[in-house]
C-alpha cells in the first residue's frame, strides 16, 4: 500500500511541475492510429501472456474455467508497479478458491517473470547484434557466455522439475 501511495504522490508530483499543454500537444501528435496501434499491441502482450498463464496452469495440473482465471490474471495487474510486480501473487489468493495450491500459483509466477526475464535478455541480445562493436566487448568482458539458449526449453525444463517435486512430496 506504501508504494502505490508513493508511485501516485510520485505522479501527482511529475504531472504538476510539468508543462501540461505541452503534455496535452505530445499527445495529441500520437494521433488515432497510434493510440489505436498501442491499444492494439497491449491487448495482444496481455492476451499472449494469459495463454502462457492458462498453459503453466494446465501443465501444473490445474483447469481453472478461462473467464473466471482471466479475471484472476487481470487482477493481478492491479498490483504490477509493486517492487519486482511481486503484487502479482494477488492471483495466488484468488487461485486458491479454485483448489491451486499455492505453490503451483506461486511457482507459475515465478517460471512467468522468469521467461519475461530470458525475453528481455534475448530481446537486449538481438539489439546489441546491430552494434556489432559492442556486442565484441560483451564477449570479450564474459568469454564463458553462450549464446544458445531458447526460452521454450528453459521453460519445459523448469515445469518438469515442479513436477518431479510434486511427485516427490507426494510420495513422503
Amino acid at each position: 500500500m506504501v508504494w502505490l501511495v508513493i508511485g501516485i504522490a510520485i505522479y501527482g508530483i511529475t504531472v504538476a511541475f510539468s508543462d501540461v499543454g505541452k503534455m496535452q500537444t505530445a499527445l495529441a501528435q500520437v494521433g488515432i492510429f497510434g493510440w489505436l496501434a498501442v491499444i492494439g499491441l497491449s491487448s495482444l502482450n496481455i492476451g499472449i501472456r494469459f495463454v502462457r498463464w492458462q498453459y503453466y496452469l494446465q501443465t501444473l495440473g490445474h483447469s481453472v474455467p478461462v473467464f473466471r482465471s482471466l479475471e484472476y490474471f487481470i487482477a493481478g495487474f492491479a498490483f504490477t508497479s509493486t517492487p519486482a510486480k511481486a503484487g502479482e501473487a494477488l492471483r495466488s489468493l484468488y487461485l486458491k478458491r479454485e483448489g491451486v495450491a499455492y505453490t503451483d500459483s506461486l511457482a507459475a509466477l515465478f517460471v512467468e517473470r522468469l521467461t519475461d526475464l530470458i525475453a528481455v535478455v534475448l530481446l537486449a541480445l538481438a539489439a546489441a547484434y546491430q552494434f556489432e562493436d559492442y556486442l565484441d566487448e560483451v564477449r570479450k568482458e564474459f568469454p564463458n557466455m553462450e549464446i544458445s539458449t531458447y526460452q521454450s526449453n528453459i521453460e519445459g525444463e523448469i515445469i518438469d522439475k515442479i513436477q518431479q517435486a510434486k511427485l516427490q512430496s507426494a510420495n513422503l
